[in-house]
């Protein structure tokens, strides 16, 4: 532990046979695979989960069940993280393709959040009840003859997979022309810059960071 935060270890997976459904693409082409829902590869064997399937609001931490993360993963962070004052949400979703949260919303600032506008989220009332500003993201302008569309049904969506260095100033990919026209309506001083390489391996800015010092306050905004 520091003057500024605290570093932790979460338990090290045992991954033994169990934890992954051997069964999870029997019968299945691609295309069913990722219309298919509430069907998930990983069981609940033992926690796990993906740093990317979650997002910091201050006090508050949201989450989602995902191919990677299991609702024994999100039990063992709320019941880790609660005791320090850290409040730990669930947000429902019934897309069994989805891997990053940060592919379906991201934060544009306190009380608006920017939602993938191709999803039907089957409850935004966390948001909602806190008084949040639900907006449509803008559509992706990555051109349609990128492999990216050829991969899952949310992947060009990592278009507002972006990473702010302070409140009004945000990293976004270069080819994101209207996602960058969007910020600026909102005040939001853009950085485009180029990271085709990182897709290819599952990931974009906010996935590929992790802010380990922040400033200011830590409030509750739900």
């Amino acid at each position: 532990q520091s003057t500024w935060g605290r570093w932790t270890q979460a338990p090290k997976p045992t991954l033994e046979p169990g934890l992954i459904d051997e069964t999870y693409c029997d019968n299945m082409t691609k295309e069913e695979r990722y219309k298919c829902t509430q069907r998930w590869v990983t069981t609940e064997k033992e926690p796990c989960w993906d740093a990317a399937d979650f997002l910091r609001f201050g006090r508050d931490v949201i989450g989602q069940r995902s191919q990677a993360t299991n609702l024994a993963g999100l039990e063992w962070l709320r019941r880790y993280l609660e005791p320090k004052g850290v409040r730990v949400h669930e947000m429902p979703m019934d897309l069994a393709f989805n891997l990053h949260i940060d592919v379906l919303f991201s934060v544009i600032g306190p009380g608006v959040v920017m939602v993938n506008s191709d999803i039907k989220f089957p409850d935004l009332s966390l948001f909602e009840n806190a008084g949040w500003k639900c907006i449509p993201a803008p559509k992706p302008s990555t051109p349609h003859d990128d492999p990216v569309w050829n991969m899952t049904a949310a992947f060009p969506w990592i278009s507002i997979n972006t990473l702010f260095l302070d409140p009004k100033t945000v990293i976004v990919d270069s080819k994101e022309t209207e996602l960058m026209k969007f910020y600026n309506k909102w005040g939001i001083d853009t950085i485009p810059i180029k990271y085709d390489g990182t897709r290819w391996l599952g990931g974009g800015l906010h996935c590929w960071t992790s802010d380990i010092r922040r400033r200011g306050p830590m409030l509750s905004y739900f």
